[in-house]
């Protein structure tokens, strides 16, 4: 169950910080780039959000998943020692968030 919920959590973290890193850069980006600053803030935050989600989709879960498929083994030998690490390291969220989860179940 550690290593699923290692996975979950670095998912989700990892989602959430580049939503709230990404979106923002994007935004200035948008304005600086295409000179943009006329443009509604609504406008620019919902385009700067799609694109952010568009690049999260393709080089977060897409390509890894093809070069996972590519080469299954090559890509496990590379990954597994990192990710034992990461496990590692957050384990203690990881613990938290299972014994969350199993408390949610027993209720």
């Amino acid at each position: 169950p550690a290593m699923l919920t290692g996975a979950q959590l670095g998912v989700t973290v990892s989602s959430i910080l580049l939503g709230r890193v990404g979106e923002p850069a994007v935004v200035k980006l948008l304005q600086l780039s295409f000179g943009l600053s006329g443009v509604p803030p609504a406008l620019l935050h919902t385009l700067s959000l799609a694109i952010v989600v568009a690049l999260h989709v393709l080089l977060g879960e897409m390509v890894p998943k093809n070069i996972a498929l590519a080469g299954p083994e090559r890509t496990a030998m590379l990954l597994v020692p990192p990710y034992l690490v990461y496990v590692r390291l957050a384990r203690p969220f990881i613990a938290f968030y299972n014994n969350c989860a199993n408390a949610i179940l027993r209720l």
